[in-house]
């Protein structure tokens, strides 16, 4: 009978294995927006008007929030959507011009006794403004790993789910304040569109450190 060597000389050792599955995450992003206003007078004519809504409009404190999950394979190419709110807010400051309140004084019997007449004087009114929208980004992109450290590049879109506004600006045709709102709204300068469109294409770069948290897989042979 052959002699069979069923064990090898010296100590077992452990084969550690590469994960070549799928990496999943999960981020929970939020901190403050900003939205540039740019005016534009396409005719000398709307100078005056373009000046007025430049004076009177200043942006305030905007921020969004939500959650994105990302899947990216061995390869290094992946996908992230998650669900994203963000609130734009602005002010918007008018001149009310001075007025005369005037108030009818009654008896006890009812009866008219006197007027009493108060003079308000000219003051600035601030009213908030706010754009709210609700979008699904969805993103493509690849990274890099280095033991723990991934470094990646994402392009993509956001669609939008939701959209609301809702303010006050200087009307383009008496030059006095007037609420804002979205096409379809009763009794408001309809200057939004009542389902905003898919937002252009963007580059979006970033770097992210992950720790595991599971040890690799580990075997006896």
């Amino acid at each position: 009978m052959p002699n069979e060597r069923l064990f090898a000389d010296g100590a077992l050792k452990c084969a550690t294995f590469k994960q070549k599955g799928l990496f999943f995450d999960l981020e929970i992003l939020g901190g403050p927006a900003y939205a540039h206003l740019l005016l534009e007078a396409k005719t000398d004519e709307s100078s005056a008007y373009e000046a007025l809504r430049q004076q009177s409009e200043s942006a305030g404190i905007s921020w969004t929030a939500g959650a994105r999950i990302g899947v990216s394979g061995a390869s290094g190419v992946g996908m992230k959507t998650g669900l994203f709110y963000t609130q734009i807010n602005d002010k918007f400051t008018y001149r009310v011009g001075s007025r005369m309140d005037v108030s009818v004084i009654f008896g006890p019997n009812g009866e008219i006794v006197g007027r009493d007449t108060v003079f308000v004087a000219a003051y600035d009114e601030t009213r908030s403004n706010h754009l709210r929208f609700v979008e699904i980004p969805v993103l493509v992109g690849y990274e890099w790993k280095w033991n723990r450290l991934r470094a990646g590049v994402q392009v993509g879109a956001h669609l939008n789910l939701l959209f609301d506004a809702r303010g006050a600006i200087y009307s383009p045709a008496t030059m006095e304040p007037i609420a804002f709102g979205q096409e379809g709204d009763r009794d408001v300068l309809p200057i939004f569109k009542s389902q905003a469109s898919t937002s252009l294409w963007q580059c979006i770069a970033g770097l992210q450190l992950a720790k595991p948290l599971q040890p690799a897989s580990r075997a006896v042979v």
